[in-house]
């Protein structure tokens, strides 16, 4: 009975932990040139295992509008994909507002890279007049592209070019002298080209950065580049000056359903541990730990946001040096207000005392009248005073509240009092 018990209640921890590990997978579509490495991405993916219990599940595509499909299907929960991602138009609006940024991940580069011998200074004639190489591109790189030509007024029907394919290197440089790409830093093919001595083209002189360089300008008319400086002997030896080119951000994206905890622990632990990253591959240098708006095609998820803003003081705290003076302010305002009220009221409840004791003394007056000769005097007293209550009442010297009410009764008492007593007296 107890093995039998015992085996169950294994069984059940069994299943538990499957399941838990089931629901803790994250399936994420990385949209990257085929030839690029991606050694650098299992740095990643030990972190965020390691750190967060999530097992990262990783595909690769050349399309981004697959990887967003395959989002709004959920057949993925995140996609990696460039910063300069739209929704085409098919999907419209709807589909759009429904992607959400987890963060900015590591940039892609406009490599480009030109043969022993080639000393041309201008992109437009570089392209023009000599055989180019490319590797495939997406959707969004050849908008990247058309960009550069038009920012460079680069004719792109007098650019000869050739897709990189599966045959050996030294036929795919035979006749070209050019490389162009919109890559990230490990592929393996400009490695080669470097090994080869191919030297990288700088688009304009490091020393005009800040100054109105071409990289700058293109920036202008395609918001999602922006300028980057490739060190000396970046690549063993390449450059061997700086050169100037342009980079855009890929960017890990979601939906907008997708839990916020574990889009805030992804976020957490990226940044954090990004040391951590740069000691298993130094290209995670690169990774930025602050997020700039401008550059992203979909707002923040909502998990990224309670990220960034989990130090932030509450609005209360914030503006805790304002409110707590002006709160002692309204404090002793109050205290004071309510002392007044206290004061005027004793001060009015005295006023009316002091017809309480004129009538009181009309009444002795009153008793003390034998042969009921002083009636009407004490009556006219009686209304004098009377007429002086109205009077105090009307110029809120009194108040209208239950001390006025007893004057008048005793005011009543002591008139019917006295009218009896002269009737009697007749």
């Amino acid at each position: 009975m107890n093995k039998a018990y015992h085996f169950f209640l294994l069984a059940f921890l069994l299943l538990s932990i499957s399941c838990q590990r089931h629901n803790n997978v994250v399936k994420i579509l990385k949209v990257t040139e085929h030839n690029s490495a991606k050694v650098s991405d299992s740095a990643l993916f030990r972190i965020l295992e390691r750190e967060t219990g999530l097992k990262i599940e990783m595909s690769y595509d050349l399309n981004e509008e697959v990887a967003l499909e395959r989002l709004w299907n959920k057949t993925i929960d995140m996609a990696i994909i460039p910063s300069n991602t739209i929704v085409s138009d098919t999907y419209g609006n709807e589909d759009e507002s429904s992607i959400r940024t987890v963060l900015p991940l590591l940039p892609r580069f406009l490599m480009i890279l030109t043969s022993p011998g080639i000393h041309v200074s201008n992109l437009k004639e570089l392209l023009e007049n000599n055989v180019v190489l490319y590797e495939d591109m997406s959707a969004m790189d050849s908008v990247f592209f058309e960009n550069l030509f038009l920012a460079f007024n680069i004719n792109p029907a007098k650019v000869v070019a050739r897709a990189v394919e599966n045959q050996n290197l030294k036929a795919q440089l035979n006749p070209a002298a050019v490389y162009v790409g919109l890559t990230h830093l490990h592929n393996p093919f400009v490695l080669k080209l470097v090994e080869k001595g191919w030297s990288m083209f700088s688009l304009d002189k490091v020393s005009n950065y800040g100054h109105g360089s071409n990289a700058e300008g293109f920036q202008m008319a395609f918001p999602w580049a922006y300028p980057f400086v490739f060190p000396k002997s970046f690549y063993e030896g390449q450059p061997e000056e700086p050169a100037l080119t342009v980079a855009i951000q890929d960017v890990l994206v979601t939906r907008d359903d997708f839990d916020d905890e574990t889009v805030y622990k992804i976020v957490e632990t990226l940044i954090e541990h990004k040391a951590n990253l740069v000691r298993q591959n130094n290209i995670y240098q690169l990774l930025p730990t602050e997020i700039n708006n401008k550059s992203l095609s979909f707002p923040l998820s909502k998990g990224t946001l309670h990220y960034l803003n989990r130090d932030k003081p509450s609005i209360w705290f914030k503006y805790a040096n304002m409110i707590w003076p002006l709160l002692s302010m309204l404090a002793i305002l109050a205290g004071a207000f309510a002392s007044f009220q206290k004061r005027l009221k004793r001060r009015l409840k005295e006023r009316a005392d002091t017809y309480y004791a004129e009538l009181i003394k009309i009444r002795s007056n009153a008793i003390y009248d034998g042969d009921g000769s002083l009636n009407e005097e004490l009556l006219e007293e009686l209304r004098q005073v009377r007429n002086k209550a109205f009077h105090a009442l009307k110029s809120n010297k009194l108040l209208a509240d239950e001390s006025f009410s007893i004057f008048l009764k005793l005011y009543q008492e002591i008139a019917d009092e006295i009218q009896q007593k002269s009737e009697s007296n007749q």
